[in-house]
């Protein structure tokens, strides 16, 4: 059996999809939670914005090699909607409610990674073109 070229962009991409739901919908423990509290800016938004940020980064891969036109954004609306869809399962399946706040802050960390990729993609077109 032929394995596709592009197997471990789609099975990585696939991981994070997966890993990003369980940690989002699993139950915080009570303990973890009440530790927080306190805290003027809440843990919670920065894991919503790492997780999405780091995943993003395999994401847009996987939608330029499927040849999607603009992979970018297709990956900030994507991490919306799954950040949206994550959202109102946690509010339906566990004691925490959805917030609208962490979906912007998963779909700002899908946009600040890109924005990292095109400037990196910027930086190296620069050296090739001096070269």
């Amino acid at each position: 059996m032929r394995v596709p070229r592009h197997f471990a962009v789609h099975l990585l991409s696939l991981a994070f999809a997966v890993a990003i739901a369980f940690a989002l919908i699993e139950p915080v423990p009570p303990d973890l939670e009440n530790a927080t509290q306190d805290i003027v800016f809440p843990i919670d938004k920065l894991v919503h914005f790492a997780l999405f940020l780091v995943a993003a980064v395999p994401w847009r891969r996987s939608l330029a090699v499927l040849g999607v036109r603009s992979p970018g954004v297709a990956v900030v609306v994507a991490a919306a909607v799954y950040g949206g869809l994550l959202e109102i399962a946690q509010g339906l399946w566990t004691l925490r409610d959805a917030e609208f706040l962490d979906v912007a802050a998963g779909a700002l960390g899908a946009l600040v990674a890109l924005g990292a990729i095109a400037a990196v993609a910027a930086v190296k077109a620069r050296r090739v073109s001096r070269a």
